[in-house]
């Protein structure tokens, strides 16, 4: 059996070392930190569409915030609104009566009857 002999460089690995010394790099590095002044200039319309992005998103929240306030407070008014016109109805409806209209009635001098009213009929009329 003959062995062969394997030339394994510094990281250990005989494939990245043979790709290494071939001439050609076939792992690329994915991220780098440069920031120099025209890589700088390369980055800014990206940077200025994450500000814009930004700022719609910080006004986006602003509205949301107002229109949650002006909810909140709009169902504050309907509720009262609506308690409001309950205990009108129920005062109403009280007022209503017989008993409370002949109170009130009283006062004026007015009594209520105390036969059935009559029915009048007009003579030569068939209905």
């Amino acid at each position: 059996m003959s062995e062969k002999k394997q030339h394994i460089g510094k990281t250990g690995n005989p494939r990245e070392d043979t790709a290494k010394t071939s001439g050609k790099a076939k792992v690329k590095k994915s991220f780098s930190l440069d920031f120099s002044h025209k890589s700088l200039w390369n980055q800014l319309p990206f940077i200025l569409f994450l500000a814009g992005l930004g700022l719609v998103y910080i006004w986006n929240s602003n509205n949301v915030y107002k229109k949650t306030v002006s909810i909140d407070s709009l169902e504050i008014r309907i509720n009262d609104s609506i308690a409001e016109y309950n205990f009108l109805n129920a005062q109403v409806s009280q007022k209503r009566k017989l008993s409370e209209v002949a109170k009130t009635v009283d006062t004026l001098g007015l009594k209520p009857l105390s036969a059935p009213p009559y029915i009048l009929v007009k003579e030569g009329d068939d209905e």
